[in-house]
């Protein structure tokens, strides 16, 4: 096999970051030959799927670290968690869940 098809079928998985056992899958496929491009591109279109999961559970992630850097900045530039005001209230719009301040 040529060396760049070679480092194609193994380096592409990788990169977008399948679990080993879906890598495995997909090289097997993937020296199946033409046979099996619908197969390899069910993968990645699963793999696109699980991609946008985590990227919404990471923007989560990253608004809360945000709104609680915010919150420890004013407290400190005020001296005091006391008096800060209700706009740092982290409940999430439509969650119904708040996230008490420490």
């Amino acid at each position: 096999m040529d060396q760049i098809v070679i480092e194609i079928v193994y380096t592409t998985p990788l990169k977008a970051g399948l679990l080993i056992k879906d890598m495995q899958h997909y090289i097997a496929l993937a020296l199946k030959g033409e046979s099996t491009l619908q197969e390899r591109y069910d993968i990645f279109l699963e793999q696109e799927k699980v991609l946008k999961h985590k990227i919404e559970v990471l923007q989560n992630a990253m608004e809360v670290t945000q709104k609680k850097l915010a919150y420890y900045k004013t407290a400190i530039e005020s001296g005091s968690e006391k008096d800060l005001p209700p706009a740092f209230n982290l409940s999430r719009s439509g969650s119904g869940s708040a996230v008490k301040n420490p």
